[in-house]
């Protein structure tokens, strides 16, 4: 991507914060992520089977020390709900079980969800 003229893109996101009955519990994983220095690291990814892009917390790039790529993304969700994030990252990431492996683009946001589940589960029974 140049820099000097961002690409515009587009995904496409949605949340609910209504009042229900019942949680829905959202499916993760432990992958590795690999840092400026070569390292692999161990993060929480969230796993979204109708996201159509990847994204990364702005948290987690600077920790991981990794450079960011200036671009204009526009994301829009449920309602018309839209934000623009300015960029993007290429992170190298590891299966911690398998040999698979995967290099992806993600798009750099201050937040990605909020607190989930939002209230306390029962998780004896």
């Amino acid at each position: 991507m140049n820099s000097a003229m961002p690409q515009q893109k587009l995904a496409h996101i949605a949340q609910f914060k209504g009042k229900t009955q019942n949680q829905t519990l959202l499916a993760n994983a432990i992958v590795e992520l690999r840092n400026k220095s070569g390292q692999y690291v161990p993060y929480r990814e969230l796993l979204d089977s109708a996201s159509q892009s990847h994204f990364i917390t702005e948290r987690c790039v600077q920790r991981l020390r990794l450079s960011k790529i200036q671009t204009r993304y526009s994301i829009q969700g449920i309602n018309k709900s839209s934000a623009v994030a300015n960029h993007c990252v290429s992170v190298h990431m590891r299966s911690l079980h398998t040999d698979w492996h995967d290099s992806l683009n993600c798009v750099i946001l201050s937040n990605i969800t909020g607190t989930t589940p939002a209230t306390k589960m029962d998780t004896c029974s």
